[in-house]
């Protein structure tokens, strides 16, 4: 039994309400998000520029709508739905803990 990260135990209901760690979720994300997080996109700049306006002004991470993920049923790894825009915002900007959307899937 996982009592420090519930979502191992796989036994939850999809779209369930998570707070992880950023570096965390950056650790374990798929190879191709993991690039898509670390990576430069110039094309996401716009909304990156935005939200890290938002946070900068005081919003609170945990108030910014939730990162969608999908935990693949029997690896350790995580694919990103929506929010990879959020997730580089939330790593560049120190946040520590951010909401996510958990439901079990595979890829």
């Amino acid at each position: 039994m996982h009592l420090f990260k519930p979502w191992l135990n796989r036994r939850f209901k999809p779209n369930t309400l998570f707070v992880m760690r950023v570096d965390y979720v950056i650790n374990h994300l798929e190879r191709y998000d993991k690039q898509k997080v670390l990576g430069n996109n110039p094309w996401q700049a716009g909304k990156e520029r935005r939200l890290a306006e938002e946070i900068i002004r005081g919003r609170h991470s945990l108030r910014i709508e939730p990162i969608r993920m999908v935990l693949h049923t029997s690896k350790h790894k995580f694919r990103v739905e929506d929010g990879i825009s959020r997730l580089r915002v939330f790593k560049n900007a120190g946040i520590k803990k951010i909401r996510v959307l958990l439901r079990l899937g595979e890829w």
